[in-house]
């Protein structure tokens, strides 16, 4: 229901799903999940209190679960935190990435994704902050995923009129540029030999 972007009838799914697995007793990890599922569509619903309450409320149930050097711990800082920042809560947002990113350094490794998405936040938090006024400035959704990868940018080079256009794209050092049909052409990371 949530990729068809029906999130009302989500949401009560979601709701009976959690119920559910309380009145089965499933494992506090299972219902940790469905509580982490049910802040999100809160938080698409534009219910950012009860969102923000409800990743606050798993955060500190996989840091009584698993402790604070767990994989899980740490993805739900990291939601609790992004939320943090998105109601510019920022010194708390602070203060816990302030915990938890050398947690997740030491644990995951510097270049996790998580890792990197947690410095991020952490890092907005701190340029928010610094921006004047808590008004000011973007919040994590008008900012965009830090981790999204998107392709470089193809940009053309203005065209002088004995000059044929042609197509300029990021590269690597020391790579020469291909050009629309140069058959000598490599992939990023080939040599020449």
């Amino acid at each position: 229901l949530s990729a068809v972007r029906n999130y009302e009838d989500a949401l009560f799914v979601q709701e009976a799903a959690l119920a559910f697995r309380r009145r089965v007793g499933a494992t506090a990890h299972s219902i940790l999940a469905a509580q982490g599922n049910l802040a999100t569509t809160y938080r698409l619903l534009g219910r950012d209190e009860q969102a923000l309450q409800m990743k606050r409320d798993v955060y500190s149930g996989y840091l009584k679960l698993d402790g604070e050097e767990h994989e899980e711990t740490l993805r739900a800082a990291y939601n609790y935190a992004y939320s943090l920042v998105d109601q510019k809560r920022l010194k708390e947002a602070k203060s816990l990435m302030r915990k938890t990113v050398p947690a997740a350094r030491r644990v995951l490794g510097k270049g996790d994704t998580t890792t990197l998405r947690m410095r991020w936040v952490y890092a907005l938090a701190l340029y928010l902050d610094g921006a004047g006024t808590l008004d000011s400035g973007p919040t994590p959704h008008q900012v965009g995923d830090p981790c999204a990868l998107r392709s470089p940018p193809v940009r053309k080079r203005p065209s002088a009129p004995d000059v044929d256009e042609e197509v300029v794209t990021k590269r690597p050092a020391g790579q020469p540029i291909s050009r629309a049909g140069d058959t000598e052409a490599r992939p990023f990371g080939l040599g020449t030999n």
